[in-house]
């Protein structure tokens, strides 16, 4: 980033761990700003807590809609803006057919449309 760029705002959803933690966690150490999504929220506190200008700390669980846009909201209402969309968490149903509900089955199908 140069001193001419503005810091880009960053929205990344599963931040707790893996590859959504390593990015969250480089883009604010770089200068960026950063919404980091997780079901559990204690598990990106930290970050808030070290980048307490940069960083936001929302819970998002992507099989949950409602959750979805409560999640976009309150990142617009702390930063303003989103520049940066990286759709990190993931949902998966993982089991033998004969070890899944049928209801398990659809709102696995519901959820990728």
């Amino acid at each position: 980033m140069t001193s001419k760029e503005l810091p880009r705002l960053w929205l990344i959803t599963g931040s707790s761990t893996g590859f959504g933690r390593a990015l969250a966690e480089a883009a604010l150490a770089q200068g960026d700003r950063v919404i980091a999504t997780a079901r559990n929220l204690s598990k990106i506190q930290d970050m808030e807590d070290k980048y307490p200008q940069t960083a936001s700390s929302v819970y998002l669980d992507v099989t949950d809609r409602a959750s979805i846009e409560t999640a976009v909201q309150s990142g617009l209402e702390v930063f303003g803006r989103i520049d940066v969309l990286v759709n990190n968490a993931n949902y998966a149903l993982l089991g033998a057919v004969e070890e899944v509900s049928d209801r398990q089955i659809r709102d696995q199908d519901d959820f990728q449309s």
